[in-house]
């Protein structure tokens, strides 16, 4: 728990930036999301491919291989004037919590940290301009 805490103390400084304010349709985009935290007892990693509409909406498309969270089916992220994420992605396994993330200046980076049922822990997602023609290793995130 303390380090949920800490990180989400260090985000909070993140997230204070001096550069143009963020609008909500900045999220839109492909995303390769890559996770590690703990559930109960146990060390979990994730890699998720996330493909998340202007108004934030997850869609249809994204999923993840992970340990702990299989079969993404839908969920909303927010992005606020002063570049705070916060949001739900929804899976097969339960709702991912995103209680505090930022995106950083160039709007390509989403760093934060993210509350299971039983568990939490921190992410980064990179947006990525296209998948076609992308290696095979991302590409699969996204089912192409």
């Amino acid at each position: 728990m303390f380090r949920l805490l800490t990180t989400i103390i260090l985000l909070v400084f993140a997230s204070s930036p001096a550069w143009a304010a963020c609008k909500g349709k900045d999220i839109k985009g492909l995303y390769l999301a890559y996770a590690a935290g703990s559930v109960g007892k146990n060390f979990v990693a994730s890699v998720c491919g996330l493909r998340i509409a202007s108004n934030g909406t997850i869609e249809s498309g994204s999923s993840c291989v992970s340990d702990s969270a299989n079969g993404v089916t839908g969920g909303n992220l927010r992005v606020t004037r002063d570049c705070t994420v916060t949001g739900v992605i929804k899976t097969e396994d339960g709702d991912i919590r995103i209680p505090l993330a930022s995106m950083d200046r160039n709007k390509n980076t989403i760093t934060g940290a993210y509350l299971v049922r039983r568990g939490q822990g921190t992410f980064t997602a990179v947006k990525h301009q296209r998948i076609s023609g992308a290696s095979p290793s991302i590409a699969r995130y996204f089912g192409e």
